[in-house]
């Protein structure tokens, strides 16, 4: 059963067992996505997470079963690994619950070797702590970094901060900031489509048009063949470190499906809406 009342250093954690205390591989996880439709499983996963991310949620509960971001980033990469569009069988509540259970009786490496905790508390700390951050204050921590406080710091005449953020964006920090939270607003079914019209949004007006949004949703996507190459790059030590393998999401929070969730408009995959706000 899932305890959610566990808290480190002010941080809620999760402790829960598979039901029955059943055992699973990464393999077995996959088997079990890879029956369902891509695009369709990736956009129901990312209604989950934005309920997390629009009510500030670490964790929720269904049907006693613990969900929260670091899990639904795990599953979302592991569905592009093994799954594709053209798979017939759409994802439900329980369908979802079923591969988050399997994900809990994963091996961990150190249930083989148990010289080194700390490892265990690293290992934990990033596929828990690291989709916990604080979301509040994360756009006025970063305008004041780079527009004030990098200002400061010796040596710093030596980088042009703006000139080397728009080097590798092609935005402005303010203009990437600005996608960021109005992309954001969009992803409430798990993905989001280019607007034309932005004329409501009157305060960030300035940062927004076709594009810019353009530049923005090609600097944070990618496509599924695109995802699997970066993942394919990260070599771990043997299959029971399949859920720590850095998740190309990261990267590139936004997917480009290789059939429409939306017919007749282009739209872009968001598993974890969250992680457009951490690039």
């Amino acid at each position: 059963m899932s305890e959610l009342k566990n808290w480190i250093a002010g941080t809620q954690v999760i402790t829960y067992r598979s039901r029955g205390n059943k055992k699973y591989s990464a393999n077995d996880i996959e088997q079990y996505l890879r029956k369902f439709g891509l695009c369709k499983s990736l956009a129901f996963i990312g209604q989950y997470s934005h309920f997390l991310f629009k009510n500030r949620q670490k964790i929720i509960d269904r049907k006693g079963i613990p969900i929260n971001n670091s899990i639904l980033a795990y599953l979302s990469m592991k569905l592009i690994e093994n799954s594709n569009d053209y798979r017939s069988k759409e994802m439900t509540e329980d369908d979802l619950l079923m591969a988050i259970d399997m994900f809990f009786g994963l091996e961990d490496p150190l249930q083989k070797d148990n010289s080194n905790p700390e490892g265990c508390l690293i290992r934990m700390g990033f596929s828990q702590f690291e989709y916990q951050r604080e979301m509040r204050h994360l756009i006025p921590r970063t305008l004041i970094i780079y527009e004030e406080l990098w200002n400061e710091i010796d040596d710093s005449k030596n980088v042009d901060i703006a000139s080397a953020i728009h080097d590798f964006s092609g935005l402005s920090l303010r203009e990437i900031l600005a996608n960021g939270i109005f992309f954001c607003t969009f992803t409430s079914k798990g993905w989001f489509s280019l607007k034309k019209n932005v004329d409501e949004y009157k305060g960030l007006k300035k940062y927004l048009d076709l594009n810019k949004h353009e530049v923005f949703v090609n600097w944070i996507s990618c496509t599924y063949k695109d995802f699997r190459s970066e993942l394919n790059k990260d070599v771990f030590p043997s299959v029971e470190y399949d859920r720590f393998r850095f998740n190309p999401l990261w990267n590139k929070p936004a997917i480009i499906p290789d059939r429409n969730v939306k017919p007749g408009d282009k739209v872009y995959i968001t598993p974890i809406p969250a992680l457009i706000y951490s690039k």
